[in-house]
């Protein structure tokens, strides 16, 4: 699926008032940034330290009591409902291609976080386009994404333009928790630097 079908099938992007950057570019930019981040060395003791920091501030994990998870429930994604289960919040599961963005753009103002499974989608560059077209249409929404291609879990905002946090799949719950917790935490680090 490229830039355009892909375009067609979760909305159209625009680029302020400018109208300067193309979804094409846009999306290479972050497959590039992708790749480079999933692909790159990324030090274990940062990670370790934003884990821990994000476990000791006892942010609540779903304050709002509401999760979507864009995949399809399977032994990888279980972890996530035993742990949206446990919390009392309600898991919204979606098929990618039956996602339609203006709905979860409405429902965002009771959403806690949007989980995108990577292996529910065609190709990595699907997965792209559609965390972009998400962020752009619900930027106050914690995006955490789960991935195979992933070497590591990575919790940093080294990949905001896409996601507040990446966790290596197969995840476990306490692995799950700490993401969650994470990727909460750099969506309010991220929403102030703009």
């Amino acid at each position: 699926m490229n830039a355009i079908s892909h375009k067609g099938q979760f909305g159209a992007v625009s680029r302020g008032a400018a109208g300067g950057a193309s979804v094409g570019l846009a999306t290479r930019l972050a497959n590039t940034f992708w790749r480079r981040t999933t692909e790159g060395d990324v030090h274990k003791h940062a990670l370790n330290a934003r884990w821990h920091a994000a476990a000791a501030t006892g942010i609540s994990l779903f304050p709002r009591g509401h999760a979507v998870l864009v995949g399809t429930l399977s032994e990888q994604t279980m972890p996530l409902r035993q742990v949206a289960t446990s919390h009392g919040a309600d898991l919204m599961v979606m098929a990618p291609r039956h996602v339609r963005l203006d709905m979860v753009a409405d429902c965002a103002a009771i959403m806690d976080v949007c989980v995108i499974e990577e292996a529910s989608f065609d190709s990595v560059e699907d997965m792209v386009d559609f965390c972009l077209l998400l962020r752009q249409r619900c930027p106050d929404l914690p995006i955490v994404i789960l991935s195979r291609s992933s070497r590591r879990d990575d919790l940093s905002l080294q990949r905001a333009p896409i996601c507040d946090a990446t966790l290596r799949a197969p995840v476990t719950e306490a692995a799950l928790v700490g993401g969650l917790q994470a990727a909460r935490q750099n969506a309010k680090i991220r929403l102030t630097r703009h």
